[in-house]
C-alpha cells in the first residue's frame, strides 16, 4: 500500500500497532464493532489441528 502511496510510509508503524491476534474468543470480542476471521476454509486448521 505504501508502494502505491494509499498509506503514507510514516503512517504505516501506527497501523501495524493496530493490529491484534487473540487466541481467546471472549477477550476476540470484548468491545469490538468488527472481527475479521483470516484463516482459510479448512476445519483442522479451525478445530485447532495439524
Amino acid at each position: 500500500m505504501v508502494e502505491t502511496e494509499l498509506v503514507a510510509k510514516a503512517d504505516v508503524p501506527a497501523i501495524l500497532n493496530r493490529i491484534q491476534t487473540i487466541t481467546d474468543m471472549a477477550s476476540a470480542i470484548k468491545g469490538v464493532d468488527h472481527v475479521v476471521e483470516a484463516v482459510p476454509e479448512n476445519v483442522k486448521i479451525k478445530q485447532g489441528k495439524k
